[in-house]
């Protein structure tokens, strides 16, 4: 029921949307600051055993591709694309993996890196400073910045509306509504009945 809902909802604040690429231009030269970051393009096999990351790193310095190693190993979104990801800057990665992206020369593979939840192998693609990174670099991703903040403001205006039509009765003061049941506003507990009081 939920992942209904928010497909209806995406639905509606998309409909009639359209952007331009001069919408992407201004888009792209009022927020500079966002899109011009050093970026690193990698690939990586992410398993879940130390042991088997270990044996996976030996097979690669033996000479294995590396990328046929991700599609059959990894258990990473992009193992179909040999492991390669999307240009990123530091982040967009967990930190022990941003740390180690950052030390390694393009064509360089890093050793086994812990994550709170796998363990990786990097491969290092390509770097590019933030000096270097044009519109045409990072189109794709101010288009969906700015159609994210289109639909944020659709949404926000369409939620207004409605409140503005709908009849809305409010029952408690506002500064009660936000406590917790058997709570008062100032965190006390409320005054228990006296013997008396309770028939």
């Amino acid at each position: 029921e939920e992942i209904d809902k928010a497909i209806r909802v995406e639905k509606l604040i998309s409909k009639g949307i359209k952007v331009t690429e001069k919408d992407i231009e201004k888009h792209y030269n009022e927020n500079k600051a966002l899109f011009k970051k050093d970026q690193v393009r990698v690939a990586q096999v992410v398993v879940q055993k130390e042991e088997e990351a270990k044996r996976i790193l030996n097979e690669i310095k033996g000479g294995t591709d590396f990328a046929k190693l991700a599609k059959q190993y990894s258990i990473d979104p992009y193992k179909d694309n040999g492991g390669e990801m999307p240009w990123m800057d530091k982040g967009g990665l967990y930190p022990t993996l941003a740390e180690a992206c950052w030390k390694l020369n393009p064509g360089q593979i890093s050793d086994v890196i812990k994550t709170d939840w796998s363990y990786h192998i990097i491969k290092l693609i390509d770097k590019r400073p933030a000096d270097k990174i044009t519109l045409a670099m990072v189109k794709n991703e101010v288009k969906a910045d700015l159609l994210a903040k289109i639909k944020q403001d659709t949404y926000l205006k369409l939620i207004d509306k409605l409140r503005k039509k709908a009849d809305i009765k409010e029952y408690l003061p506002k500064e009660e509504t936000t406590s917790a049941p058997g709570v008062s506003p100032s965190g006390q507990q409320p005054a228990q009945p006296s013997e008396k009081s309770v028939k």
